[in-house]
């Protein structure tokens, strides 16, 4: 047989074993993060986690419950300290949600109440509460309360739940958060409460009206000493000026200061992070 035939055939009986290698173990995909506590990627654990993953990803409930079945850790946590609650709420499906507390995964998607133990010792970066709230998905919020979730835990740039939705003006997740006990006088790494984050939509006086019944302080100040009343003579909502001076008096003047809920903000109100 000719030497060039030869190296043809071994070349291409290399590349068919590189295939059969690459569909039999499977390759890493950084989205669905690491398995710290539950082997490297090669072992049954680690293909479990990879397995949940996949399935909370597609909404697919019949595939998380296999993954559990089959050793799923429901409080592991992925590269990025996001567990795979977090990952549930970020996506919004309240039955994967639903089916992940039941097999004990830790309301605030932290490892150190669940049954591993992080490497770092750190808590999750975001909070399954926190993506749920960016995402506005009311049904997750809901079972997250009644399920004991810490309402005020805080994002990365420390905005709490309740921050985000006033900032984006979600009335009835702010409103299922307030009900739930969330702090509505909690201010964010800038000093910022719920209050001062809805003065600046001009449409924001239902919400307005929720949070100064449960008790939002209007003459809370920012960073810089801006009150609501401040921010809303700012962005010219002459009818939440009223609303707030109403309740109680504060002068405008301050200057302005920039919102940054999520760490992507401007002196406009907050947009979607993340999550």
């Amino acid at each position: 047989m000719p030497r060039t035939r030869i190296s043809m055939l071994a070349t291409f009986a290399l590349l068919a074993a590189l295939l059969i290698v690459n569909l039999i173990v499977p390759s890493r995909d950084p989205a669905l993060g690491d398995w710290p506590g539950g082997g490297d990627e090669s072992g049954a654990a680690s293909l479990s986690d990879r397995a949940l993953r996949v399935a909370i990803e597609s909404q697919d409930l019949a595939g998380v419950r296999r993954a559990i079945d089959r050793g799923a850790g429901v409080n592991r946590h992925d590269f990025q300290h996001w567990s795979p609650l977090t990952h549930a709420a970020s996506v919004g499906n309240v039955a994967v949600c639903a089916e992940l507390l039941a097999h004990g995964a830790a309301p605030d998607g932290d490892e150190r109440n669940g049954d591993e133990r992080d490497n770092d010792g750190d808590s999750p970066r975001f909070p399954p509460i926190i993506c749920a709230a960016t995402r506005g998905h009311l049904d997750v919020i809901e079972l997250l309360v009644r399920h004991g979730a810490d309402l005020d835990a805080r994002s990365p740039n420390g905005a709490t739940a309740l921050n985000i939705a006033a900032s984006l003006n979600m009335h009835d997740v702010a409103v299922a958060l307030i009900r739930g006990g969330a702090d509505v006088n909690r201010a964010d790494a800038h000093g910022w409460t719920p209050l001062m984050a809805v003065a600046a939509h001009a449409d924001g006086g239902p919400l307005i009206e929720a949070l100064l019944a449960a008790g939002a302080r209007v003459d809370a100040t920012d960073d810089v000493g801006d009150t609501a009343v401040n921010i809303a003579t700012r962005g010219g909502n002459d009818q939440t000026v009223r609303l707030l001076l109403h309740r109680r008096p504060a002068a405008a003047g301050a200057a302005s200061r920039p919102n940054h809920l999520l760490g992507f903000g401007s002196s406009a109100p907050a947009r979607r992070g993340p999550c």
